[in-house]
């Protein structure tokens, strides 16, 4: 080989080396090296040195691996945190959900207790009431119970609407039973003179009570709300309900002393009337009194 062709041959070498050094240094401006100042530093240091092209590109192959990995990483950290952050409102979007539920189960309890009541006493008056208005009254306030029962039942109901109409139904249970027991002391108090005024006590319990103290074969019947030729299985299933309908459990939290008081009273003239009626013997010699 010439001079000539040996020297062409070296500065093709040496333009391809620069070439390649001012490439790789405007591929190394665009690139962020920022967690990586010593690499740049060091690959900076051999763009003026055309003989050192080849270390260069080595060097910049092992930047651009370290550059791709910590952007792969960045891109694993954010998908992480959105995915964390998904995560975290879906359950906070799942406690708010399970809060309200809870709520409404703790409202639903309520009104189901505040029914309750009000059906006990509702119960109450009707069974002691001999007022026909009063007795309608509490007809349709247990009407209005069942009405509500059923709109209960619907997945979108309004439960504070339902807990208002519960209170109300319950204040106006309450001024009836009210005015029941007045009645009843009324009653009471004008049968303290005479025989006649015995006869004419308007409370209903009274009432069974003072047949039953005259003799009136028909009283215990009427506790347990039978006919006097009523079968003996017909006087029991009576027997079992009319105890169900006023057993203490029932009224153990009834806010007011006299409901459980007549309550317990009326208890113990059905198994009066049970303990005479529920035995063939007894039955018989009741009946011939």
């Amino acid at each position: 080989m010439t001079d000539y062709a040996k020297l062409k041959l070296d500065f093709e070498k040496l333009s391809g080396a620069i070439s390649t050094l001012k490439r790789l240094q405007s591929q190394l401006d665009t690139m962020d090296t920022t967690p990586f100042p010593e690499d740049a530093r060091n690959l900076r240091a051999l763009f003026h040195s055309p003989d050192k092209a080849s270390e260069a590109q080595a060097l910049m192959r092992r930047l651009e691996e370290k550059v791709a990995a910590r952007e792969r990483a960045e891109r694993n950290q954010q998908e992480e945190r959105r995915r964390s952050a998904e995560r975290e409102k879906q359950e906070e979007e799942e406690r708010s959900r399970a809060e309200r539920e809870r709520q409404r189960k703790l409202k639903t309890i309520h009104i189901a207790n505040a029914m309750r009541k009000t059906e006990t006493v509702l119960n109450y008056v009707l069974n002691f009431a001999s007022d026909p208005e009063m007795v309608g009254a509490a007809r349709n306030g247990l009407l209005a119970l069942q009405q509500m029962a059923g709109a209960l039942l619907q997945p979108d109901a309004d439960l504070d609407a339902a807990d208002a109409q519960a209170d109300q139904l319950f204040d106006l249970a309450s001024q009836l039973a009210e005015a029941q027991r007045r009645g009843n002391a009324g009653a009471r108090g004008s049968a303290g003179g005479s025989d006649e005024g015995r006869r004419s006590a308007g409370s209903s319990a009274n009432h069974e009570e003072q047949r039953g103290e005259s003799g009136d074969s028909k009283s215990y019947y009427l506790v347990l709300g039978v006919k006097p030729n009523a079968a003996a299985e017909e006087i029991k299933k009576a027997y079992r309900a009319k105890v169900q309908q006023y057993h203490p459990d029932l009224f153990a939290h009834e806010d007011h002393e006299w409901v459980r008081q007549e309550a317990a009273e009326m208890t113990e003239k059905i198994n009066e009337a049970w303990d005479i009626l529920g035995n063939p013997a007894r039955r018989r010699d009741y009946d011939r009194s």
